[in-house]
C-alpha cells in the first residue's frame, strides 16, 4: 500500500521513513569501514521488515522508499 512518507534527518547521512505517522525505515549512508559497503552504491534503505536495498544515490533511496 503505497502513500505519502514523511522523511526526517537523524544526522549526516542518516533519515527516518515515516508513513502515516510509523517508522516504516532508514535511509542510511555506508561508510568504507562498514561490511558490506559498496563504493557504487553506498545509499542503503532498511525495511523495517529486515529487508535490504542498496542505491547508487539518495534521491533513489528516496524513491524506493515512495514504494514500501
Amino acid at each position: 500500500m503505497a502513500g505519502p512518507i514523511k522523511i526526517q534527518r537523524l544526522a549526516r547521512g542518516q533519515y527516518r521513513v515515516l508513513k502515516h505517522g510509523c517508522q516504516v525505515a532508514d535511509i542510511r549512508r555506508s561508510t568504507a569501514d562498514e561490511l558490506g559497503h559498496c563504493t557504487e552504491m553506498p545509499w542503503v534503505l532498511l525495511h523495517a521488515t529486515g529487508r535490504i536495498d542498496r542505491q547508487a544515490t539518495y534521491a533513489d533511496a528516496v524513491d524506493e522508499a515512495h514504494k514500501i
